[in-house]
């Protein structure tokens, strides 16, 4: 299959980030985010635009990707790749594609918060759910471009929680497996090696 063009962000402009948390040093792109609740950790963002033509009217679709990992790792990532602000990932990495996995349950043993994130409606903020009344969980992940992985969505029926609800029960402890607008993966990266051999979940 044709590979994707994963383009790094660039975390400046990122909606509400605190700029004094993009890394800098010399000889690395300002493209490592670090992470505000865990000193020596950081991640990098990039996304993917594609074109649905499976409705009436076409439309683009950005598949966000996260790659997180401890600040060195990412900082030899960086380099050894030699990425900057919109380098595409396919090119400088490796040829890939992002996928869309959704199921009816958390991605993890067990749910905790911003372990596995909802799929939600961008319009009104709120959690989506299958005709039974579960929650979608959706992520997205980096694959070989060879790879035969497709994206595996789950149909929804109508709308939950708002996510706010959803998250503040999540941290409480009273959000169930079954009850954000792009929703990320998280790939570290000496993990995309290993990603490109996973087959998804079933739906």
């Amino acid at each position: 299959m044709t590979p994707d063009r994963i383009l790094v962000n660039d975390p400046a402009l990122a909606k509400g980030l605190d700029h004094s948390r993009i890394y800098s040093a010399e000889g690395v792109a300002p493209i490592i985010v670090l992470n505000a609740n865990k000193e020596g950790f950081g991640s990098i963002l990039a996304s993917s635009s594609v074109w649905d033509f499976t409705t009436d009217f076409p439309k683009e679709i950005t598949k966000p990707l996260m790659i997180p990992g401890e600040l060195d790792t990412l900082v030899k990532f960086v380099q050894d790749h030699n990425l900057q602000v919109g380098s595409d990932l396919s090119v400088n990495f490796k040829p890939m594609r992002l996928v869309v996995v959704e199921k009816e349950s958390d991605f993890f043993v067990t749910p905790r918060a911003f372990s596995s994130k909802p799929k939600i409606n961008p319009s009104t903020g709120k959690v989506l759910v299958t005709e039974a009344g579960k929650v979608i969980f959706r992520k997205i992940k980096a694959v070989d471009a060879a790879s035969e992985i497709v994206d595996v969505t789950v149909e929804h029926s109508g709308e939950g929680m708002s996510l706010a609800e959803y998250l503040v029960g999540l941290a409480k402890g009273q959000a169930t497996q079954n009850t954000q607008s792009q929703e990320t993966s998280e790939a570290a990266p000496d993990e995309l090696e290993k990603q490109s051999v996973e087959e998804p979940a079933e739906a």
